[in-house]
């Protein structure tokens, strides 16, 4: 069976290091990020994956999916303006990581992608709100892309560029 996620941790766990901290990947719900964040403490930067429906062509070969992962860094000073906070968080750390992602996408032997154009959202200074509360504020791109997994499991190393 094709497990999605254990095709994405494969590709993060070749990330670089932005500003000296490992990228963090995980998934699944509210109770679960708000779990794994008090676990983990600081798991910043961190790509969160939202579960979505997923589909298997008949010879087991193949899984489709319509991907949401969130990218976020913690944000303590609240009362930045977007401005500063596209330079220092933005910039620095999101956009260089939101790369990052999509370039061990493209060149993974695994994971293709299955359109020419993905989305992403800027969200300075995002919580949620009321039960669906996370329990970090964060500065985070929403990133959402179409991608197509198949069950070659040879390991490959990716090379990256240094940031």
């Amino acid at each position: 069976m094709i497990v999605l996620e254990d095709a994405i941790q494969g590709i993060v766990d070749q990330l670089p290091e932005i500003d000296g901290f490992p990228i963090n990947f995980h998934w699944g719900g509210q109770d679960e990020l708000n779990r794994y964040i008090a676990l983990k403490k600081m798991p910043y930067p961190l790509i969160w994956g939202i579960p979505q429906k997923e589909t298997i062509d008949r010879d087991g070969k193949f899984l489709n999916t319509n991907a949401v992962f969130f990218l976020a860094t913690r944000e303590n000073q609240t009362d930045r303006l977007n401005d500063v906070r596209l330079n220092e968080s933005f910039k620095k750390v999101l956009f260089p990581l939101l790369e990052n992602l999509r370039y061990g996408f493209l060149k993974s032997n695994r994971i293709n992608f299955t359109r020419d154009d993905d989305e992403f959202l800027k969200l300075p200074n995002f919580s949620e709100s009321g039960e669906n509360k996370t329990i970090d504020y964060w500065d985070a791109i929403e990133y959402r892309c179409s991608l197509r997994v198949s069950d070659n499991c040879e390991k490959q190393i990716l090379k990256f560029r240094k940031i």
